[in-house]
């Protein structure tokens, strides 16, 4: 068998794929809606488990946001248990989006490549005037916990509300092999290189 297509059968084996959701509450019954109307602001914390860092691939928030209104979103690190500035990074609506008077789950792209650390607490602040959906579903999610809700007109936001919860979540993907369990698309790639191999040897033998 060649050297390349040795070389790419060890890659296709060694490949790593942890992506996906690191936490989350998308799909949990609503319970009501709070008016975050210019002025107030409302901060989803997340901590991220012990062992293993995740790059920031992306976020996503239920919400309401009306045509022409201001609109932001930002990632906060912590202090005592609360969000702490100056913000960590923003985050960007897709290209060419349009509020309006409908519900939408909206993509937040991170401007800037960052890594979420192992055993750390961040805090998703949306701030504008639009309406966050409420939800009593604690987030959950394989790689992180729930670090609560903070609302009020600080930015960012101080005040402790419970049970209710934004709806959101936060995407990403692992850094090194210390995953515990690979994802079926790191499963079918070391699959694919097995078997890339054992063809490559059948044709030295032919």
């Amino acid at each position: 068998m060649r050297l390349s297509n040795a070389l790419i059968c060890g890659m296709l084996m060694g490949a790593h794929a942890w992506a996906g959701t690191i936490i989350g509450n998308l799909g949990s019954a609503e319970t009501g809606a709070y008016s975050v109307c210019c002025s107030n602001n409302v901060g989803a914390g997340f901590t991220i488990n012990a062992g293993i860092d995740y790059t920031l691939d992306l976020a996503k928030a239920t919400v309401t946001i009306g045509t022409g209104a201001v609109f932001s979103a930002q990632l906060f690190g912590t202090s005592g248990g609360n969000p702490v500035g100056p913000a960590l990074l923003t985050f960007l609506l897709d290209p060419g989006f349009v509020g309006g008077p409908a519900e939408q789950t909206i993509n937040l792209t991170p401007n800037i490549p960052f890594t979420l650390k192992a055993s750390t607490t961040y805090w998703l602040v949306l701030r504008g005037g639009f309406a966050w959906r409420n939800t009593n579903g604690v987030p959950t999610g394989p790689s992180a916990t729930d670090a609560g809700t903070r609302f009020d007109s600080l930015q960012p936001p101080q005040t402790v509300v419970g049970p209710e919860h934004p709806l959101f979540e936060i995407d990403g993907t692992a850094i090194g092999q210390q995953a515990g369990v690979p994802e079926p698309t790191t499963i079918g790639l070391a699959g694919l290189g097995l078997l890339c191999l054992l063809w490559g040897r059948r044709r030295l033998r032919a």
